[in-house]
């Protein structure tokens, strides 16, 4: 059976991209990375199975 995979991007007022986080099944999986308004990359997390990975 495939996984359902997914990914939500939000962005600030002014167009930056604000986050992208990766799901698989309804569980976060891969690349979770935040930006400032700025553009600027602020954070960068990876998950696997749902768990911090790292």
């Amino acid at each position: 059976m495939k996984k359902k995979e997914e990914v939500k991007v939000e962005y600030y007022d002014n167009g930056n991209k604000k986050s992208e986080i990766h799901y698989k099944d309804g569980e976060k999986e891969g690349v979770e990375t935040y930006w400032n308004e700025d553009g600027n990359k602020d954070m960068e997390s990876h998950y696997k199975d749902g768990k911090l990975d790292g």
